[in-house]
């Protein structure tokens, strides 16, 4: 009868440990979904805000007209997504914008590629 009780003890032993085994690697593989989602995320949200700047810088860079909502949307929007990069907009900043061109010759990103952007004019030739 103790014979048949230690192999029980073993088997039940055997099988709690496959079974925690199985539970941790569910555990860390769940983990590691989430965590890949969240950088994922950050990373698009990242993006979106590149791509929103280039927007506003775009339509900043145009001639100033009277009563131009146009040109305070643009303002809002740098100001909101300059946030969300970690640079933010000063109130200064976003009046001497609301009222005269942008001071500097603005060619839109190219595009976006991993959270960087180039800011090179359509057309520019990279290679040498």
């Amino acid at each position: 009868m103790e014979k048949i009780i230690n192999a029980l003890g073993t088997e039940i032993t055997v099988a709690l440990i496959a079974l925690f085994g199985v539970l941790f690697t569910a555990v860390v593989g769940l983990i590691g979904v989430l965590v890949g989602q969240w950088l994922e995320g950050r990373r698009h949200r990242r993006d979106v805000a590149v791509k929103m700047i280039d927007v506003a810088l775009g339509i900043l860079a145009g001639d100033v007209r009277k009563d131009d909502e146009l040109r305070k949307w643009a303002v809002d929007l740098l100001a909101y997504y300059s946030k969300q990069v970690g640079k933010p907009l000063d109130d200064k900043a976003q009046d001497v914008l609301a009222k005269s061109r942008f001071p500097i010759m603005y060619a839109p990103t190219k595009g976006v590629v991993h959270g960087s952007s180039s800011m090179k004019a359509e057309g520019t030739n990279t290679t040498s």
